[in-house]
């Protein structure tokens, strides 16, 4: 019988101060990184490890409507092949908790992004920046009066609570078709969705720091439900007129299926058995 590994518990991260990062920043060379991997996968990718896991079961009633993927931790090592900087390593980490199971980073909201920097501590939840055909969803739902409302007084009670709102990208001016006092322009105008908060450097070798990210998922994910539902892929995996109803969990089969595009004959069973089907 294969033995199941008990899930470490987090005590903080074993350099709350980032020293490691910070030598890196001078110093971005793979000689500097052998010397300290040890050092970095004890004091930052353990514990980040152990921090997702609690903090993954601590929301997953936050989530009663879509799974939480399992839990990444980003990998050090730049992909350089584009870049005019070579450097071969990046001077922050990061871990993420993608608020559906199966999907590429770019291609689903996030229910946590965990981000460590010197000078840069905090925690997001969002779409940071959304695909070609998320971020036309997402207009959509912000131009219908009976769906764009929800949205705004979710991101302005966020605001209240002291979250930044923000994207990877904001356009300048209001896009196509969309007139300069509309009242949802400010939303508009953003190619992603995200909420963030800093973190305390001086909470980062304790436990303090999950319970506030705990804290702040809590927050956040009515926020990334609504993305999930309006914004996100899911509805290109969904016979027509099947949605997942927020507060209530999808059954086995549907949760199967939002994972990965069912074949043909699994859609057209799903039409079939859908609601209002002939």
């Amino acid at each position: 019988m294969k033995k199941t590994e008990t899930p470490q518990r987090f005590d903080g991260f074993g350099d709350p101060r980032l020293a490691f990062f910070r030598k890196l920043k001078k110093e971005n060379t793979r000689e500097l990184f052998l010397a300290h991997k040890e050092a970095y996968e004890a004091h930052y990718v353990a514990p980040m490890t152990a921090l997702l896991a609690e903090a993954s079961a601590a929301l997953d009633r936050a989530y009663p409507d879509c799974d939480l993927a399992a839990p990444k931790v980003f990998r050090l090592n730049r992909d350089v092949r584009f870049s005019a900087d070579k450097s071969p390593y990046k001077t922050h980490a990061a871990g993420v908790i993608l608020a559906r199971s199966g999907r590429a980073v770019m291609e689903a909201p996030a229910a946590l992004y965990v981000h460590l920097e010197p000078g840069d501590c905090m925690v997001a939840a969002g779409f940071y920046m959304m695909p070609k055909e998320a971020l036309a969803r997402y207009r959509e739902a912000l131009l219908d009066d009976a769906r764009g409302p929800a949205v705004a007084a979710l991101v302005k009670k966020l605001e209240k609570k002291g979250c930044a709102v923000g994207a990877g990208e904001t356009l300048k001016k209001a896009p196509r078709g969309v007139a300069d006092d509309h009242p949802r322009l400010d939303l508009l105008k953003k190619k992603g969705l995200i909420a963030s908060i800093p973190l305390d450097a001086a909470e980062l070798g304790s436990r303090k720091v999950l319970d506030r990210i705990v804290a702040f998922g809590k927050d956040t994910a009515p926020l990334v439900r609504w993305l999930v539902h309006e914004a996100s892929r899911l509805s290109a995996f969904l016979a027509p007129g099947v949605r997942i109803k927020a507060g209530r969990r999808p059954s086995a089969p549907w949760r199967t299926a939002i994972r990965s595009r069912p074949s043909a004959s699994c859609r057209a069973s799903c039409r079939r058995s859908s609601p209002g089907a002939a």
